[in-house]
């Protein structure tokens, strides 16, 4: 009886396969990949450790090659590209979609406080990002403008921007953004008064102003809308009448208090 002795090998890469075959990752964020080779009967060559791996220039940043196992973290640029693992000549290819993702916050620009005049307006940008900080384009988000204002005024939302008119009054109001059930921080407005616009006596504040004596009353700076102007700094109005000079000494508060002899 003869013998013959027959050595059986594992033979040379064939192809590779890459898991998963296709797959999608949210911009920034990051997916694992393993590569197998096999010979051309598709028996698994699992000695088989080291592979080379590479995507496109600049799609984004490969972890572990060469190696079986890496980790892929695409860049902010969404759509489709090959993860290559690759054996000499011989290469396997996993499909990648790099998405948006949903929302994880919304931000408003300017951001945290801002100013108004009244009547006047001012346009404010909301934005949003994934949860490893990718820009989400606002074309693909339908944004919701809140504007809390017990004062009066409107705003007039235009997608991602949102035109805020003030009303007649100062004070303060705060606008939101949402988008995909987030809302932003809130940024507080203040409307300011606009220009000096006319000289307002008021009542004295005790007693009333007897001729010949010395008396007290007030004199406010209004803008066109009846809105009181603080006096910056201390300034004397000279008021004529019966020809007579009356003066006021002007404090730096909103009512400015006068004295003098009244005739």
């Amino acid at each position: 009886i003869a013998t013959a002795t027959i050595t059986v090998v594992n033979g040379v890469v064939h192809h590779i396969n890459i898991t998963p075959a296709t797959a999608a990752i949210e911009a920034r964020g990051t997916s694992s990949f393993i590569a197998e080779a096999f010979n051309q009967y598709g028996y698994k060559l699992t000695e088989i450790t080291q592979f080379n791996w590479q995507a496109a220039e600049g799609s984004g940043t490969i972890t572990g090659s060469p190696g079986k196992t890496v980790v892929f973290q695409p860049n902010d640029v969404v759509g489709t590209r090959a993860l290559i693992a690759s054996i000499s000549t011989v290469t396997g290819t996993s499909t990648v979609t790099v998405i948006h993702g949903s929302v994880t916050s919304v931000s408003i620009a300017p951001a945290g406080t801002a100013s108004v005049e009244v009547m006047g307006s001012r346009t404010f940008t909301a934005s949003a990002v994934n949860r490893f900080g990718h820009s989400i384009p606002a074309s693909g988000l339908d944004y919701t403008w809140w504007l809390i204002s017990p004062i009066g005024g409107s705003i007039t939302p235009t997608f991602a921007a949102a035109t805020f008119t003030a009303g007649s009054k100062t004070g303060m109001v705060e606008i939101t953004a949402e988008a995909e059930g987030k809302k932003s921080a809130t940024t507080t407005v203040t409307i300011t008064h606009g220009p000096i616009e006319k000289l307002v006596f008021v009542q004295p504040t005790e007693g009333t102003l007897t001729v010949g004596m010395p008396g007290t009353m007030t004199i406010q700076t209004q803008d066109k809308f009846g809105n009181s102007i603080p006096a910056a700094t201390a300034t004397t109005i000279i008021v004529c009448g019966d020809e007579q000079s009356r003066f006021a000494d002007v404090s730096s508060d909103a009512a400015w208090t006068n004295s003098g002899t009244f005739t």
